[in-house]
């Protein structure tokens, strides 16, 4: 058997993320551009990475940093998602992403 408890426990982190910037910024990430959330990903990346390479002891800093790239990684995975539907003339069935990580 797989043990996922550690997806488990990240997704409830992005989740405590999200919540916690949601009343700020609220779903403003639904309607920015697309190169804006590209950019806010490309910077949280540079920013884990600034963190990793300056100390190599864990660090709770550095580990909400992985959770920010996540989250804007999401974001964007959802928009690509929602923008790929769009341009569909028929649309997609509710359950398209099925198979798409199957082993090859």
């Amino acid at each position: 058997m797989m043990d996922t408890d550690f997806i488990d426990e990240f997704k409830g982190m992005m989740e405590l993320k999200y919540a916690e910037h949601h009343p700020k910024k609220g779903d403003s990430w639904k309607d920015c551009s697309m190169g804006f959330l590209w950019d806010k990903f490309l910077e949280e990346a540079r920013e884990v990475c600034e963190r990793a390479a300056s100390q190599y002891e864990p660090d709770k800093d550095t580990m909400s940093e992985l959770v920010d790239v996540a989250l804007v990684a999401a974001m964007l995975w959802a928009r690509e998602k929602k923008n790929l539907i769009d341009r569909l003339d028929e649309g997609l069935p509710q359950n398209f992403t099925d198979g798409l990580y199957a082993k090859r």
